[in-house]
């Protein structure tokens, strides 16, 4: 019995013992070594995300491959797995577990909400950036119509604005489109426009809506930096539609039919016909028109040409208050409405095909618009746009796209307000007489001359704008071919080399055809018309027939870039980088020549002396406008740049690029012809701190960035421009310098700071983004005195004196009302900014009677908005009716001290 007890005695202990030692195995095994997890989706591709402890204000992070660790000590823990474009998933641990994988299931978003855009160096995901950057998707772009792809970005975001009613002579500005206020005064306006990754120097318009997959706005300098010295006014990239590998094709159509109702004239309220009347009358009373009546040639209007014969006598007052009441009664709008304006329409037409095998991708577009104005003018365009990217072995692709464009426009009628009777803008005369037949009006030479000049011998020199624009035509034929081609090699799985070449060319031709039956050709003939007084033998100096008008222009540019793009994770550490080098040309040919006696069938001109003056049917002498005229510039640039981010544990970021750009245009100075710009930018999220607990705002993200960008007017050089003619005395050539050497111009700076806070509540019913920034301008073209002795073209010469201040602030605020069978989405943005002068030199920048007027155009004042408004202050009427302003505070009637 004695040895039964102990062997069961001993057998307890050592299953004692090796419990113990089990236990104490597997719970040193817990404490005393790391537990490794990777996130993966259902397809076991790697997923990176955020792993939250349950209970625990502990987080990991997964990289890019999905991988995480855990300390000891977390071997039964509960995880919680999250991410922007990930279901929430929870997995509990057991103590037996070193290695694992948890599978989550990715959130089904629709392929045209996935906001991916191009800076045109990378592809980006603006909430991935800390600088200012929206994308436009295609779905977005479509809800609205018309034949400009720019036109369609109008209020769909915050920053950026068309300037509906203002001018600029600058030939760079095409688009009439700011980003966060101005950053020049003097120089061009518009962003710059980047298409599939390349500066693009055509037409907007030859860009066909349909062709584009979506819009970025890099709206910062840190943003747009990477476009270096010619993006200080924001930078527009375009992208068009790309095929994918392994895709099956896919054919899309679309036929669109757009009307447009005629403008109504009536909508903007106009000084009614009896006050205008009253009026000129008063002016015609106090001699204001006396000038022009004492001038045999100039035009008057047709209340001045009443008043006028009523004065002396050649109709009696009866007949003349008859005439004023028939000019009060009529109003012009009513002529246009009913005679030259009609309903514009827009015929659209695109076929889009895209798809692709494993090695090869392709996309395929036809588009054809024709519109007809509202006032009768034509323009019609067809597009084909091809793309095609290869790989024929696993890490090499090479890609080729070619985008050709083939419009012509067609002139129409006048527009109302474009015509001036006596060179004014008069709301009663006629485009159709009572009797329905067309009416004369005089707008330059008053009629009593066109009447009478040449004793019968010229040509009939009245004018007709109804019908005028029929024989005064014109024609804008318009072809470009804009291709890229590239290789990709990837080195290795984080590492790839990119080397592009683009190129483009434009050429346009503006044919303008004056038929006999046209004032302009009219004129023109009878101006140089000669006729012997002796004999009365009339002489044609400018020959009768058509006269025509070419302008030919050629722009040719080409890009080569060279470019590693480098991206790898180190378990929570993740970066990116990219930097290069490109050398660009932009080379702009041109000639213009007119032809006279011209007839298209058969195909005859006659040469006319443009050397020698002639005289004219006024009494002086005159040149006809005949010469020939050329054109030719070239622009190089050459760039290196960087950019590099730097992303920890997918919460906080830093980014950073610089660019050093050169061009030939600048000085002898080698500080001059090169100019650096750099970023930096850091982002926080916050609502991935442990500690950040809102159910109300679950994504809470701040931005901070500076950098510097620039600003260049191809039309200014350091080196002195001259023209060249042929002199009209004596048969020899001369030169004449137009504009004088500036040795120590260079780039334009433009330099923005932009402070951000994004934000979404649960489920992105409400997200938005609140912005404040700060733009400066450093080294602006502005006017300033000069040594007029040592040349005497002028007394101020252009120089990069000037500087210019703009503060602001975007709000964008998204809201998915409905977000199940039915959608709704509301959407809100809300811009302000303020620009102003802070530094100018030109001798009247301190005068603000300069802005007095509309704010059309840009009027540097030092201190005041660059499109500022300044008015006199009224002080109403004295008890004679005459308008008073104030001198020294008080009520006064003295113009003169007024406006001193």
């Amino acid at each position: 019995m004695k040895i039964y007890y102990c062997f069961f005695y001993n057998f307890l202990c050592k299953f004692a013992v090796v419990c113990c030692l089990c236990f104490y195995a597997k719970v040193s095994y817990a404490w005393q070594g790391n537990i490794n997890g990777q996130i993966t989706d259902k397809d076991n591709k790697p997923v990176a995300a955020t792993i939250t402890v349950k209970g625990t204000k502990n987080s990991f992070y997964s990289g890019a491959d999905g991988n995480f660790t855990l300390p000891p000590g977390f071997g039964s823990a509960t995880l919680i797995v999250s991410g922007i474009n990930i279901e929430t998933t929870e997995k509990k641990l057991d103590n037996q577990q070193v290695n694992f994988t948890i599978v989550v299931q990715l959130k089904t978003v629709a392929l045209d909400e996935v906001l991916v855009g191009n800076t045109g160096y990378q592809q980006i995901k603006p909430n991935e950036l800390n600088g200012s950057v929206v994308v436009v998707n295609n779905k977005l772009l479509n809800q609205q119509t018309g034949t400009n792809i720019l036109k369609r970005l109008d209020g769909v975001t915050s920053g950026l604005l068309f300037n509906t009613g203002k001018s600029n002579v600058n030939p760079q500005n095409t688009t009439n489109i700011s980003i966060r206020g101005l950053s020049t005064i003097n120089g061009p306006l518009d962003p710059l426009v980047v298409l599939d990754g390349f500066i693009y120097e055509g037409k907007i318009d030859n860009i066909n809506p349909n062709d584009v997959e979506n819009i970025t706005v890099l709206k910062d300098a840190s943003a747009a930096s990477i476009w270096g010295a010619r993006a200080g006014n924001g930078v527009i990239v375009i992208t068009t539609k790309k095929g994918k590998f392994s895709q099956k094709m896919q054919v899309t159509g679309s036929a669109t039919f757009l009307v447009s109702e005629r403008p109504d004239l009536f909508s903007i309220k106009q000084v009614s016909n009896s006050d205008y009347i009253g009026f000129e009358t008063d002016l015609f009373n106090r001699g204001y028109f006396d000038y022009r009546i004492d001038d045999p040639y100039l035009s008057l209007t047709p209340l001045t040409e009443i008043l006028l014969q009523r004065r002396n006598g050649d109709i009696t007052p009866a007949d003349s208050a008859k005439f004023v009441g028939n000019l009060t009664a009529f109003d012009t709008r009513r002529d246009y409405e009913k005679y030259l304006y009609t309903n514009a329409h827009t015929k659209q037409y695109a076929v889009n095909l895209q798809g692709g095998s494993g090695n090869n991708v392709y996309s395929l577009g036809v588009g054809y618009e024709k519109t007809v104005g509202t006032l009768h003018d034509e323009n019609k365009k067809l597009n084909i746009r091809f793309d095609n990217s290869y790989r024929p072995v696993k890490d090499l692709t090479i890609s080729v796209g070619v985008y050709y464009t083939n419009g012509d426009s067609h002139s129409g009628a006048p527009q109302y307000g474009s015509i001036l009777p006596g060179e004014r803008s008069v709301p009663y005369y006629r485009l159709v007489n009572e009797d329905g037949s067309v009416n004369a009006v005089s707008t330059y030479l008053k009629t009593a001359f066109t009447d009478t000049a040449g004793g019968g011998k010229l040509l009939p020199w009245q004018y007709y704008p109804l019908t005028d624009y029929k024989s005064n035509t014109q024609v804008i034929s318009n072809k470009e071919l804009y291709s890229t081609i590239g290789i990709q090699y990837k080195l290795f799985s984080f590492l790839n080399i990119e080397v592009h070449h683009q190129y483009q060319e434009q050429q346009t031709m503006q044919s303008n055809v004056a038929t006999m039956g046209s004032y302009f050709a009219r004129n023109l003939i009878n101006t140089f018309t000669q006729i012997d007084p002796a004999t009365g033998v009339v002489t044609y100096e400018v020959p009768l027939g058509s006269i025509r008008n070419i302008d030919r222009a050629i722009t040719r540019s080409q890009t080569f870039r060279t470019q590693l793009n480098f991206n790898k994770s180190f378990g929570v550490h993740g970066v990116t980088a990219l930097g290069g080098f490109e050398v660009r040309e932009a080379k702009q040919t041109g000639d213009n020549y007119t032809a006279f006696g011209y007839n298209a069938d058969p195909l005859t001109s006659v040469a006319v002396d443009p050397v020698n003056p002639y005289p004219t049917i006024f009494g002086y002498e005159d040149y006809i406008p005949a010469g020939v005229f050329f054109t030719n510039t070239t622009y190089r640039f050459v760039s290196v740049y960087g950019n590099a981010a730097y992303n920890f544990k997918e919460k906080y970021s830093l980014m950073g690029s610089i660019r050093n750009d050169g061009s030939n245009i600048f000085g002898a100075s080698i500080n001059d012809r090169w100019r650096p710009l750099w970023s930096a930018s850091a982002g926080w999220k916050l609502s991935e701190e442990s500690w950040y607990r809102s159910k109300i705002l679950p994504f809470l993200k701040a931005r901070l960035s500076y950098g510097a960008s620039g600003n260049v007017d191809l039309r200014k050089t350091a080196l002195a421009v001259a023209q060249y003619a042929t002199c009209s005395s004596v048969p020899f050539p001369f030169g004449r310098i137009n504009s004088l050497n500036n040795p120590d111009l260079k780039w334009e700076k433009a330099t923005q700071w932009n402070a951000a806070v994004d934000f979404a509540t649960k489920n992105e019913r409400v997200a938005g983004s609140l912005e404040v920034y700060r733009k400066i301008g450093k080294d602006l073209y502005g006017q300033t005195p000069y040594d007029y002795t040592a040349w005497g073209g002028t007394y101020e010469i252009v120089k990069n004196v000037a500087n210019m201040r703009g503060t602001g602030f975007d709000i964008n605020l998204n809201a998915n009302v409905l977000k199940k069978n039915i959608k709704w989405s509301v959407n809100l943005l809300y811009s302000k900014n303020k620009s102003i002068t802070t530094k100018y030199f030109s001798s009247d920048a301190n005068d603000a009677t300069r802005q007095l007027g509309g704010g059309s155009s840009i009027i540097p004042i030092v201190g005041m908005p660059m499109y500022g408004i300044v008015a006199y202050r009224w002080a109403g009427l004295d008890s004679s009716g005459n308008p008073q302003g104030y001198v020294n505070g008080q009520k006064s009637t003295n113009y003169t001290a007024i406006l001193s």
